[in-house]
């Protein structure tokens, strides 16, 4: 048949497409952490630029078992008190730096959803990095709880 080619057991008609002149997004495998904080915290940015809560700790997180990139991050909280200044953010670290922020919804409600992603290839990370995660208020106060943050990553090989 002409247009056919068979490698092993895949076969591959004249419809198959597969990345671009760019390379694609064929490579690499999708990975997703997730992190947790249950406990209802609430914090007053006061006079400090931010107040951060993190999971793991400043220098604890997801180590890295090789080269890839942080896709996305999603969020579900509650939110059961709200100054009506507050900013509440979400924001990804690779290896101490802040490289990815997601804006929350600071208005009082339970089951709140928040998500971002971007491009493989924005925000890389090498193997051993540190990965993290940490909420924080930049203004204003809340009372955040039942915290539930999904990263995806996506590996390069």
């Amino acid at each position: 048949m002409a247009g056919l080619m068979t490698v092993d057991n895949l076969v591959v008609g004249t419809d198959l497409t597969i990345g671009d002149a760019n390379g694609g997004e064929v490579q690499g495998d999708k990975f997703l952490i997730l992190f947790t904080l249950l406990d209802s915290v609430s914090v007053n940015s006061g006079f400090k630029c931010f107040n951060i809560i993190t999971l793991g700790g400043d220098d604890r997180g997801f180590i890295a078992t090789r080269a890839g990139s942080i896709t996305g991050i999603t969020n579900n909280y509650n939110v059961s008190a709200s100054s009506g200044d507050a900013e509440f953010k979400c924001s990804a670290f690779i290896a101490g730096a802040e490289i990815f922020v997601l804006d929350l919804d600071k208005t009082i409600a339970d089951n709140k959803v928040a998500s971002i992603t971007q491009a493989r290839g924005v925000d890389t990370f090498i193997a051993g990095d540190v990965i993290r995660s940490a909420w924080r208020i930049t203004v204003g106060t809340a009372t955040v709880n039942s915290q539930i943050m999904m990263m995806e990553i996506m590996y390069d090989a």
